[in-house]
């Protein structure tokens, strides 16, 4: 028996990779007969060419004072072409931008036009063919051959069908929007898109890992991935490179957050509660609260709503600690997700790492009878150390930038944060069937939905119920007290501004923006909460199928009304490439997100792709990401200014190997000074501190020996 179950395995296998390695080959012969077709545009910037189907790159070839829009358009429409209009940057010579073609067409128009005054010339087009789709069945092939496996040769897997099932639906529910034509507009959007695209051209040019983002500011370069955590954006970025369009590679990182929250919310009803159903609908109260969803497809504020995956492992840790006997493996082992949960955030959200950090403190004090325990302490040891060793890739980096470079975000920090006024009002979290758009205004017609969800306020009203009529139990009114009391932070009658004038370190707090944001801690309390009156009421002759199909029934509501308001009111875009986007941040530009990490006194509108010498010349011949060669002519000495920030690690070196002095010049560009007659080349590279690949290589030995430490051991969360 034993016998034929392995050569099953070994044949399925087998047929995996002969065809990954058919499409494989067929990439490489694909590779050594691309076509490309070279097109002549007329006077008023229009050309036409005839291509068949397959995936293509158009490359454009020009000089413009002004920026300018390219258009590829069909008389089949959308029907065979898959293009957008893109962006030619007057602060760059050379555009490209991928798109598709799913059946031959003879009428392939490109029009390229200048809503400005200013003189721009074309000097050539070519649309060439590329390996995207060839590439991108590789990788399905790959992914769906993994599943596969997975589903027929993992005992856990087949033995709890009925569980993967119900948790894949509500993930799905999570992202239903995701199935639509492209993906709506929020708040965010553009930054961390461009987030996205700035680790994947790293990749590209085989930087790992992605320090310096050159697509923010048309190549300037803005630290963007040392000051905002990235380790999951990888995967989006992943895709970017596999050939995959944005918004294909965006909407696939949303269903793979909406499926880690599930498993970790349900991993944390697990660790509550002995009856499976329960556990379930903690994970679809948590994963389908009104606030999460807003947060992922209405702000679209990526760092948060991926932080919000850890917060239930967070919990579960937080629960085995104060709940359980310090004799128990459970609480002996609580630091393994208590260290996890904090590590998932500060890769992911420095903002939520801080509030959780704030959050876990108040629980302590509010517990300190059990917290200053040896054992308990012991934990919170264990659970720190690992934080630190495993997170010092990004804590040393961030720490670095942020105490020795001047930008804006030390800017901010040092001012009074007086965010009261933006706080939720109470209506807020009853205004179940609210729209979902809208901002911080102080008034209600104009704010976006901020609510838990009318089934976790049900929870809480119950709750309160049952405290007033001494109906609950300790851990219910635990629950519905640290519910009420992040609602109350959250809101704007939490004296924040009083607080920031009287209390000298409330500032740091107040550095969260928007006090509504506990509103997604509450939602775990809640979620919790919820379990708990479903126990209560179990315990108390009710029948847990029926009570979790009505709890079910109405978290389904609120996720019909989720989608209904999402579905009218949303704005779709459906991005392909990089040059859809508009990279800059600050100035008079329309923004892509805030400018924090700017250097002070830099002005975006004054950015152009000139190089400027005092004496000489000096041209840009070749550019890689950061780094770029210089020819220079200089009969004397003499500056020369390059369009890079500059931001500390930049060098430039002469063909000689001398290192040349290198300053901030006008406009908080890199100016470099050579210090006589020279003519020759110039070198310049941004250069990673030693202090920092020392940190990364201790995080990765620390993860490893605490993986092998793990194994080893046999030991898991519960």
């Amino acid at each position: 028996m034993e016998s034929s179950k392995n050569k099953k395995i070994v044949l399925v296998i087998a047929l995996e990779i002969v065809a990954i390695i058919a499409v494989i080959l067929a990439l490489i012969v694909h590779g050594s007969h691309l076509k490309s077709y070279d097109i002549a545009l007329s006077e008023d910037c229009v050309g036409k060419v005839s291509v068949v189907a397959g995936s293509y790159t158009i490359v454009i070839d020009y000089e413009s004072e002004d920026q300018l829009n390219a258009t590829l358009s069909s008389k089949y429409g959308s029907h065979f072409l898959h293009a957008n209009s893109f962006i030619l940057s007057d602060n760059k010579t050379l555009g490209s931008y991928d798109f598709y073609v799913t059946h031959a067409i003879d009428d392939l128009k490109l029009s390229i036009t200048n809503s400005a005054e200013g003189e721009y010339n074309i000097q050539k087009v070519v649309i060439a063919e590329n390996n995207n789709n060839l590439r991108i069945l590789i990788f399905v092939m790959a992914l769906l051959s993994l599943l596969v496996d997975a589903c027929l040769f993992c005992p856990w897997s087949r033995y709890n069908k009925k569980t993967i099932m119900i948790l894949m639906a509500i993930a799905f529910g999570a992202s239903l929007p995701a199935f639509m034509y492209g993906f709506g507009t929020g708040h965010d959007t553009s930054f961390h898109l461009l987030r996205i695209e700035g680790i994947a051209e790293g990749l590209r040019l085989g930087q790992f890992p992605v320090i310096m983002n050159t697509v923010f500011n048309d190549s300037y370069g803005y630290p963007v991935d040392v000051f905002y955590p990235n380790l999951l954006l990888y995967i989006p970025a992943v895709l970017r490179v596999v050939g995959f369009s944005i918004a294909t590679a965006y909407k696939t990182y949303i269903i793979f957050i909406s499926i880690l929250t599930t498993v970790f919310s349900y991993l944390l009803g697990c660790s509550i509660f002995t009856d499976d159903k329960i556990a379930m609908i903690v994970a679809a109260a948590y994963t389908l609260s009104a606030y999460r969803l807003v947060n992922v497809w209405g702000r679209q504020s990526l760092g948060e709503y991926t932080a919000m995956a850890f917060l239930p492992v967070i919990a579960m840790a937080v629960w085995n600690i104060y709940t359980l006997d310090v004799g128990d493996k459970a609480f002996k082992r609580s630091f393994i997700p208590l260290s996890f949960g904090m590590l998932g955030l500060l890769y992911s959200h420095v903002l939520s790492t801080e509030m959780t950090v704030i959050v876990l403190l108040v629980i302590a004090l509010v517990c300190y009878k059990k917290t200053f325990k040896k054992e308990v302490l012991l934990v919170y040891v264990k659970a720190i150390g690992i934080f630190v060793l495993v997170g010092l890739a990004f804590i040393v980096p961030f720490l670095d930038y942020y105490l020795n470079t001047d930008v804006y975000i030390k800017v901010l920090g040092s001012e009074k944060q007086y965010i009261q006024e933006g706080g939720a009002f109470i209506s807020d979290y009853f205004a179940f069937f609210r729209g979902i758009f809208g901002d911080n205004s102080l008034y209600a017609s104009e704010r976006m939905q901020i609510s838990p969800g009318f089934v976790l306020m049900i929870a809480l009203l119950v709750g309160i119920f049952m405290m007033i009529a001494c109906k609950a139990t300790g851990k219910i009114k635990a629950m519905t007290i640290a519910s009420c009391v992040l609602l109350f932070v959250s809101t704007d009658i939490f004296p924040w501004n009083q607080m920031v004038l009287r209390v000298p370190f409330f500032n740091t707090f107040a550095a969260i923006q928007f006090p509504w944001r506990y509103v997604g801690y509450s939602t775990v309390f809640l979620a919790i909460l919820l379990g708990l009156l479903m126990e209560y009421a179990v315990e108390h002759g009710y029948d847990v199928v029926k009570l979790s199909a009505v709890v079910g029934i109405g978290i389904v509501i609120g996720l019909g009304s989720f989608v209904s308001n999402y579905s009218e009111a949303t704005r779709q875009v459906n991005y392909l490439d990089t040059s859809e986007l508009t990279t800059h941040t600050g100035g008079s530009i329309p923004l892509v997100g805030g400018a924090e990490y700017l250097l002070t006194g830099t002005d975006v509108d004054k950015l152009d792709s000139k190089v400027i010498t005092d004496v000489g010349t000096a041209m840009i011949t070749s550019e890689r990401g950061t780094d770029l060669v210089l020819a220079v002519d200089m009969p004397q000495a003499g500056e020369i200014v390059i369009p890079r920030f500059a931001y500390p690690r930049y060098v430039a070196v002469d063909d000689n190997g001398n290192e040349l002095d290198v300053y901030t010049g006008d406009n908080n560009r890199i100016s470099i000074y050579v210090s006589g007659q020279y003519k020759g080349n110039i070198t310049v590279k941004y250069r990673v501190r030693s202090l920092w690949r020392l940190s990364e290589l201790i995080s990765l030995v620390s993860l490893l020996g605490f993986g092998f430490m793990l194994r080893k051991s046999k030991k898991s969360w519960l």
